[in-house]
This record gives C-alpha cells, sequence and structure tokens, in this order.
C-alpha cells in the first residue's frame, strides 16, 4: 500500500496541469496503471468487462471520482445503449418494475460474466476518492443486484430503486446505470501536496534524463466477431462453423473472422497463412493459432476447437449447439475482439465492446 499512496501523492501533485481546483486531479487509466503496479495486479479493462484487475483471484473495479464532503454519492457503473431499443420497449409494454429487472440482469450478467471468464472468487470496487487537498481509499463488495428484492422505484427520467443492499438509480435517455457509494467507508486518507508550477517542475526533471529517441510500438488490430457485409453472424460460418455442412463438427469448432480490410492495411500484421503462432487468451491460456482459408480470412485455433470452447464456456458463455446471433453479442456487450501483436510469433487476444471494429475502421481509414 505504501508504493501505491506514494504514486498517487506523485500525479496528484501535478494536478495543475489540469485544473485549479484545490482538490487533486486523477486521470481513470492513470488510477488503473498505479493500481497494478503496486499491487502487482493484472490489467483486464481493455476487455470492456465489469472489472478492470485482477487481484489475489478477485475482481477488481476501479474508480476516480470527486468526494462529496465524506457523504453518499451515486456513481456510474454500466452503460446499456446498445440495448436502448429493446429495453425502452420494455418500459412501454411491461412497465416499470420489469424494466428495472431487466437492467438489473443485464448488470448482472455483465458481473457473472467477467467472474466466469477468470475464474475468480468475487469482486470489488476500489475507489480513489478525490477531496480537498488529500485523497481517500475506499473498498466495497461488488454485489449482484437483488433481482427479486427491488423495491423503492421512484423517478420518471432518473429512476431510483434499491435491493436491500444496495442503493441505484437509472438514467433513461443515457441508458446508464449509477450506484450509491459511500465515502465514509475509508480504508487510507492522506494529503496531497499540489505543485504551484507543475510545468517547471517536469522541464527540470527532463533536463536530467539522457532522452532516448527509440519509439516503441505495441501494434493491434480489432476484428469482428459478426460479418462486416451482413451486420449478421453467419449461420454457418465464423462463430457458428460448427454447423456448416459437409461432415460432423465439434460444437466449439469457429473461427474468428479477418476483414480484407486488415490484411490490406496491415499486411504485416499476421504471420503468413497457416503458419503457427502462439495467442494468450484473456484466462491467461495460451493456445496455438493461425491464419487460414481463403485469402486468409479466418483466424483459427489448432486443434480448431480450443478457441470456441474458451469463447463459449468463458469469454462470451453461450451455449454449445446454439446458433449465435449479433442480439446474442449486443446482450454481453462485445461483439469483436483486439488482437495484440507481441513479437513476430506472440499475440494476445482481448475482448471489445460493441461498436469496436466500426471505430477501429474509422481511425485508419
Amino acid at each position: 500500500m505504501e508504493e501505491y499512496i506514494e504514486n498517487l501523492k506523485v500525479v496528484g501533485s501535478l494536478s495543475k496541469l489540469f485544473s485549479d481546483s484545490s482538490k487533486p486531479y486523477l486521470y481513470y487509466r492513470v488510477a488503473e496503471k498505479l493500481y497494478n503496479q503496486a499491487f502487482g495486479a493484472t490489467d483486464v479493462s481493455r476487455n470492456d468487462i465489469a472489472i478492470d484487475s485482477i487481484f489475489k483471484k478477485k475482481g477488481v473495479g476501479l474508480k476516480t471520482f470527486v468526494g462529496h464532503n465524506g457523504k453518499k454519492s451515486y456513481q456510474k457503473v454500466a452503460e446499456f445503449n446498445a440495448l436502448k431499443v429493446e429495453l425502452d420497449n420494455i418500459l412501454a409494454n411491461r412497465g416499470q418494475k420489469e424494466y428495472i429487472k431487466a437492467i438489473s440482469n443485464y448488470r448482472n450478467n455483465r458481473i457473472s460474466y467477467a467472474l466466469d471468464t477468470f475464474d475468480l472468487n468475487g469482486a470489488i470496487y476500489h475507489s480513489v476518492v478525490r477531496d480537498v487537498g488529500k485523497f481517500k481509499i475506499i473498498e466495497e463488495p461488488m454485489h449482484l443486484i437483488q433481482v427479486d428484492d427491488i423495491q423503492n422505484i421512484k423517478g420518471d427520467k432518473i429512476i431510483n430503486f434499491d435491493d436491500g443492499l444496495e442503493a441505484y438509480k437509472y438514467n433513461v435517455s443515457k441508458s446508464t446505470l449509477f450506484k450509491q457509494f459511500n465515502e465514509s467507508s475509508v480504508l487510507e486518507v492522506f494529503d496531497v501536496k499540489i505543485v504551484d508550477s507543475p510545468l517547471e517542475t517536469l522541464k527540470k526533471l527532463t533536463q536530467k534524463l539522457k532522452i532516448d529517441n527509440t519509439v516503441s510500438e505495441q501494434a493491434s488490430v480489432i476484428l469482428p466477431l459478426y460479418s462486416t457485409r451482413t451486420g449478421k453472424v453467419p449461420e454457418r460460418s465464423g462463430l457458428n462453423q460448427w454447423n456448416a455442412e459437409g461432415r460432423p463438427r465439434n460444437l466449439f469448432e469457429i473461427y474468428i473472422s479477418v476483414p480484407a480490410f486488415i490484411h490490406k492495411k496491415f499486411p504485416d500484421f499476421f504471420p503468413a497463412r497457416d503458419t503457427k503462432f502462439s495467442l494468450l487468451l484473456p484466462n491467461k491460456k495460451v493456445v496455438s493459432a493461425k491464419i487460414c482459408q481463403d485469402n486468409g480470412k479466418a483466424l483459427m485455433s489448432d486443434p480448431n476447437a480450443e478457441l470456441g470452447e474458451w469463447l463459449f464456456r468463458k469469454g462470451l458463455n453461450f451455449q454449445p449447439g446454439k446458433l449465435v446471433s449479433r442480439e446474442m453479442l449486443n446482450r454481453v456487450g462485445i461483439d469483436s475482439v483486439e488482437i495484440t501483436k507481441k513479437d513476430s510469433n506472440e499475440y494476445e487476444l482481448s475482448l471489445r465492446k460493441l461498436g469496436s471494429f466500426d471505430e477501429f475502421v474509422g481511425m485508419n481509414s
């Protein structure tokens, strides 16, 4: 904890680079890196799931927010933009209580999905609260919402409710779920001295450093779990390759599509067709994989059921033998994967949120 606190103090001291507030500034991505570095936690934030890190077989949702004088405050814990049409239909046709139950079930699915994917024993929230001249660290359990105990539903545009354990509110127009955090449950509290002229401090520091002009890049690409031509998951290929005609197939036989755009834009990213490479999965299992089929359109494991078994049992938590649809991907909030190149023969796979492939194409067009 000492190293963590000292690093937070250092970052907080530079707050005037970003804000004139008396409350030290802390960007959430920096907070995540400091936590992982200090505790040796595993960063899983790139998987776009309910947790950001893993520490001692527990998931950790990392947050940073401005304090409210040691009182309780609501903070965002989930967004459901991709499910807005479906949820709005539930609200219009089945009423507010069923609407809140549906939202709660989707939230629970995301938490359970993270626990199952990484074989975890539970999850917590770890928050750094930014107060006047200090940081406070608070921790509390990441509970599943007790759907059968939902009560005290109030409001219209902002719907408040609780389950006897936690209090929540849901912003209907923004499709965002907030949970109440108790800022008085303090694990640690410490002063942060904010430097008056942080830029001058950094200038002095850089003058003492030997500049290294070497640029190191860790290239990655995003691959869709659906057809870019139809926007749907094909019934006899891709995630449903097990359903293809011609011969009996293992129910876990799948492949991840590699659009022609990837090969054209990044011709040297993957090895040559049928050349095996190692692929690290989010649960730290390493599988053998290769690019195959005509025009290198498929990423498959070898044996070809190994990737599908992880993806169905852990990654997406889908039932083997059931056709995968785009709607199923929408429900879990994942429709693509990121492949990161570590070196010429080592790659890593992480799950990505809805719309990630389109964003990637837009950034690289």
